[in-house]
């Protein structure tokens, strides 16, 4: 019995991964429409620092705006760290499958959410800077809050699962350059 449930988790493990490898390639494969090679948008995320001075008691805010310029259309997509050592045409399917890979062996089905058996899909954004760093991650849109803190769990896990940035920034002219990512994160209830 315990050899057919292995068989069976296997299988539906399996699948969940071509399902996810599917949705990223579909989501990273495609380039921004065709056009300017040199189109760029502006991504501008206002974060909040408070500060607190023990010898006057008081409290301070300040607002800290983070803007960055990101190419629509590089001549080369980033490509995952993992995938380093693949020949160039094979690159971005690499990134794709690896990356899935990668999402699915770090995130962990909400324990909140286990009675409910809540399934959903977590659309994330976040850039890959100049440098290969992963950055600005913000959630487009979230079936539920568990889901959303832990995508934003593993997008950020990027940072620091490998020794060195997690992706070989995409470039435009021979140049490095910030690229936005869009990704779908599919959570699966699995027994």
């Amino acid at each position: 019995m315990s050899d057919l449930f292995a068989n069976y988790t296997n299988r539906v493990s399996r699948i969940l991964s071509l399902i996810i490898a599917i949705t990223l390639f579909n989501s990273f494969s495609v380039k921004a429409q065709q056009g300017d090679r040199n189109a760029t948008e502006q991504i501008v995320d206002v974060d909040t620092v408070a500060t607190f001075d023990p010898e006057t008691r008081k409290e301070s805010v300040v607002y800290v705006k983070n803007d960055l310029t990101v190419h629509l259309n590089p001549d080369f997509l980033p490509v995952f760290y993992l995938c380093k050592s693949e020949r160039p045409e094979n690159r971005d399917k690499c990134t794709t499958e690896k990356l899935a890979e990668f999402i699915q062996k770090n995130m962990i089905y909400p324990m909140e959410l286990k009675e409910s058996k809540k399934e959903g899909t977590v659309n994330i954004r976040f850039i890959i800077s100049d440098a290969g760093i992963v950055t600005q991650i913000k959630v487009i849109d979230s079936p539920d809050q568990y889901m959303f803190m832990e995508a934003i769990k593993v997008i950020q896990f990027l940072n620091t699962a490998f020794e060195e940035a997690p992706f070989f920034p995409g470039k435009l002219n021979g140049e490095p350059i910030n690229y936005k990512m869009i990704l779908p994160i599919k959570f699966k209830y699995k027994e």
